[in-house]
């Protein structure tokens, strides 16, 4: 990304002229199962309305773009199938709020996986920034959990935290890039 002509100085505008938010889903997009470690049908999966309600000002008009990792299918408690009607119904219905989710980057890799891709790692951060030309710490992410954070950190984006537990003060100091809002 150099400037140094016309034709460069277009490309590179536009990398900064995103407005593109990153975002986890279970937890985020949608409530986590109460019942099991993972959302395997429509029956399970419920929409955090409350997020929704919060946000959506905020993520209307942006390019959204999910960054999950999404075990079950390693496990077998989910298949790609189920796993794309899911993403798709989680889509539509933040449509319906007039929010479009753009893509839905995930890793299948197994939870004890050290994969690249697995949050977390930032393997999928970097996958998106090369896929849809941004700069990530230009770009914030929103999760809620610890290992979003992490992945965050690594990716140099921003991260907005909303979950429910509480981090603790070295990690405040170690995560200085962490807007920690009041669990919704």
């Amino acid at each position: 990304m150099s400037i140094s002509d016309a034709k460069r100085l277009k490309i590179t505008n536009k990398y900064f002229s995103k407005k593109l938010i990153l975002i986890d889903r279970d937890g985020v997009l949608n409530l986590k199962n109460d019942k099991h470690r993972y959302v395997r049908n429509f029956k399970e999966l419920k929409i955090n309305y409350s997020f929704l309600e919060k946000y959506k000002k905020n993520l209307r008009n942006k390019l959204i773009i999910c960054i999950t990792n999404q075990a079950g299918v390693s496990t077998g408690d989910l298949n790609i199938r189920s796993l794309k009607k899911i993403n798709k119904e989680i889509a539509n219905k933040y449509l319906e709020y007039k929010i479009k989710i753009s893509d839905f980057l995930v890793s299948t890799h197994h939870f004890k996986s050290n994969h690249f891709l697995r949050k977390p790692s930032h393997g999928l951060f970097l996958k998106a920034a090369q896929k849809y030309k941004f700069i990530l710490d230009k770009t914030y992410y929103i999760g809620d959990d610890i290992r979003d954070i992490e992945a965050s950190y690594r990716a140099k984006t921003k991260c907005l935290y909303i979950g429910k537990k509480s981090i603790n003060h070295s990690l405040k100091i170690k995560y200085k890039n962490t807007l920690i809002s009041k669990p919704i």
